[in-house]
């Protein structure tokens, strides 16, 4: 609209003689002022607001990397947890198989120690002194 109204002006002033010419751009002028700081103040206005939603986006977006954050903090130390209690179970699994190695070797130990014990009843190797 306000495109239209200053063409309009700037033809009448292209066919108006050069006395009117002058006298019609010092109105003119004074219309273009008025246009240009209504133009400013919209264009503030526009700016002011793109700059409040700007403002809330942000906002908005550090919620989100926060609460992104704070989720993997929590993920990496359930993780740390998980990983401590697999290296335990590990570590017990390691002490039982130990154990029972430990008393394999014992039990064979015995049972060989029993059976140079029944040799030597029965005296099957007699040693001589």
């Amino acid at each position: 609209m306000e495109q239209c109204v200053f063409k309009r002006e700037t033809i009448q002033l292209k066919y108006l003689p050069k006395v009117e010419k002058k006298n019609a751009e010092d109105r003119s002028s004074q219309g273009k002022l008025s246009r240009q700081i209504a133009n400013l103040k919209q264009t503030l206005k526009h700016t002011t607001e793109n700059t409040m939603q700007l403002d809330t986006t942000i906002e908005q977006r550090k919620r989100e990397i926060n609460e992104i954050s704070n989720s993997i903090n929590n993920e990496r130390e359930r993780n740390e947890a998980m990983k401590n209690e697999m290296r335990d179970n590990q570590v017990d699994l390691l002490q039982k198989r130990l154990e029972k190695a430990k008393l394999a070797f014992t039990q064979e130990k015995n049972k060989t120690l029993a059976q140079r014990y029944d040799e030597v009843a029965t005296s099957k190797n007699c040693i001589s002194f």
